[in-house]
């Protein structure tokens, strides 16, 4: 990971494991890490920098998170993390 973009390592890995236990989306470690970023407001850019990967590898496991939790579109998505938060207890401050 790139240490020169700063994010609290451990709300990011809190979020992340919540992510990655939860059963019903069957994520993997790298695809919940992705999705916890985003909920953060990150770009694809930016998340790629931070992993040191191509665009199109997490455009890859975007749409690979998008089919485990049988979301359309970004916005379904968000939408359903939001409620798994809510349930959890769990805000985020942006």
């Amino acid at each position: 990971m790139n240490a020169n973009i700063e994010i609290d390592i451990n709300v990011l890995t809190n979020l992340s494991d919540l992510l990655y236990s939860n059963s019903s989306f069957n994520l993997t470690r790298r695809e919940s890490e992705i999705l916890s970023l985003m909920l953060y407001q990150w770009s694809i850019p930016k998340v790629a920098t931070y992993f040191c990967r191509d665009e199109k590898t997490v455009y890859a496991h975007i749409d690979n998170i998008k089919k485990k939790t049988s979301c359309a579109t970004l916005f379904d998505l968000g939408v359903k993390i939001a409620e798994l938060l809510r349930v959890a207890n769990i805000t985020i401050n942006i």
